[in-house]
């Protein structure tokens, strides 16, 4: 047991913490987390014009937005994180015009978008003397604008009717960052270009409802046979480039579950013959190694996509054969 001098001693240390500890009062969180509702009221003025027997169109709107209790994300005063807050009253005032056109029997479309913006706080005093009257208020970029061109060329083929060429340009600031307008970022611009296929237009109507981050990565690629197929988030996307082969019981390695197809170049509406079912379901079939693989049917000169989804039961079912079987793909 413990001396009486060595009790002392742990007393002594004990009360020496105690009374070194900081004192704090507990944060009202009810007024942290708690906002009011904001509401405003809008006046917007605009028109619409036609020249050139509709070859060039444009708008134009004039609009004024007077707020009241406006709600803004504000940063703590620790600099970690935001809360939303009240401000007093702000107003904004702008232009929105927009110019379009389509030239050369429509194979030449234009477009052009300018924005202006000026948002200001006419009565913010957010407390400690902090008063941030006819400051601009944050994250409303002041000036946006966009370019786009795209140009289509027709081909006519069954498998690749049109290709279109596109550039495009968007830019916008200065966005401030805080109410105190002490960060900013300052007008900035990006630049794009891309590549469109008549059947691609299917596509990307299709991969605009994927996430964002659903990079395409290729999963198999034939010389010999010349298909190609890619994963991008739950689609499989194969194309057989061969001029004159169609394959049957085509195999290819996937990820486990049962595949639908939502998209053929030999659909009716692209020119094709369907010679593949929409509405057949493949399931993938164990393979050893704990792999999984889709016997498919490929047309010659075509592409398809089908979307993955999780099985439901332990069926599996093959395509049936059409003309030569060709056996399973090398990993």
């Amino acid at each position: 047991a413990p001396s009486e001098a060595m009790r002392q001693m742990f007393l002594g240390i004990k009360q020496a913490m105690n009374e070194g500890m900081p004192r704090t009062t507990p944060p009202d969180v009810g007024a942290t987390v708690t906002y009011r509702p904001e509401f405003c009221w809008n006046y917007e003025a605009g028109t619409h014009l036609n020249f050139l027997d509709r070859t060039l169109t444009a708008d134009l709107s004039l609009f004024f937005v007077d707020t009241h209790d406006q709600q803004i994300a504000r940063f703590t005063d620790s600099g970690m994180g935001r809360i939303m807050v009240n401000a007093g009253r702000s107003h904004s005032c702008g232009i929105e015009t927009a110019l379009r056109g389509n030239f050369l029997d429509s194979r030449l479309a234009m477009a052009l978008n300018y924005g202006f913006t000026h948002a200001v706080f006419h009565d913010y005093d957010a407390g400690g003397g902090k008063d941030y009257t006819d400051n601009y208020v944050p994250f409303i970029p002041m000036h946006n604008v966009g370019l786009m061109a795209d140009y289509t060329l027709p081909l006519g083929r069954s498998l690749l009717k049109a290709v279109t060429l596109g550039a495009n340009a968007n830019g916008f600031g200065r966005t401030y960052w805080t109410e105190a307008n002490n960060a900013y970022q300052n007008f900035y611009a990006t630049l794009g270009a891309h590549l469109l296929l008549d059947f691609d237009k299917a596509m990307i109507e299709l991969f605009a409802q994927t996430p964002a981050d659903a990079f395409a990565h290729r999963i198999y690629d034939n010389d010999q046979t010349q298909v190609l197929a890619f994963m991008r988030g739950d689609y499989l996307l194969i194309f057989n480039f061969s001029p004159t082969n169609s394959y049957t019981n085509y195999g290819i390695y996937v990820p486990q579950g049962r595949y639908s197809t939502v998209l053929s170049t030999d659909e009716k509406r692209f020119g094709g013959f369907e010679r593949n079912d929409m509405f057949f379901v493949y399931y993938s079939q164990p393979m050893a190694e704990s792999r999984f693989m889709l016997s498919l049917y490929l047309p010659a000169r075509t592409a398809m996509v089908l979307q993955r989804r999780e099985m439901v039961h332990t069926r599996h079912h093959t395509h049936t054969s059409r003309t030569r079987a060709l056996p399973p793909c090398a990993a």
